[in-house]
């Protein structure tokens, strides 16, 4: 009788080795399937909120080019998260880089259509106090 309790016992540890294993190896698998690649965005962002300054604001741009190559939508990556066009065409916007702003916009439109009605009203306004952009030369 002793051995089949000693042999029972052996198992519970044996049975925690398994569950920990295989929860470290979903863990490792959470990353790839993951819906969109994030990066530092969080921290780099709350940076940006928090300081407002010339240095947290270049970081945020490189932030947002990062995250765009790392989501190209190919094989190996998935699409750019939700936002990511907009808020790096506003921030182009607010540079004076109205052109390029409106393109990254419209990016966002193609992309998530359900921003199509909040962000045209936004492309409007640029093209309205723009009237000198590279779409009125003719």
């Amino acid at each position: 009788m002793k051995k089949t309790m000693k042999s029972k016992l052996l198992l519970v540890p044996a049975a925690l080795l398994l569950c920990m294993l295989t929860s470290c190896l979903s863990a490792s698998d959470a990353d790839k399937n993951r819906a969109y690649n994030w990066d530092e965005y969080s921290t780099v962002t709350y940076d940006y909120v928090r300081n407002k300054d010339d240095e947290s604001r270049k970081k945020m741009t490189e932030q947002y080019k990062k995250i765009m190559e790392l989501n190209k939508g190919d094989a190996d990556s998935s699409q750019v998260p939700p936002g990511i066009y907009a808020d790096y065409g506003y921030m182009l916007v607010e540079e004076g880089n109205e052109e390029e702003g409106v393109k990254y916009l419209k990016k966002e439109i193609e992309l998530y259509p359900m921003s199509e009605p909040f962000l045209s009203k936004i492309i409007a306004r640029i093209e309205e106090n723009n009237p000198g952009g590279a779409d009125d030369e003719d």
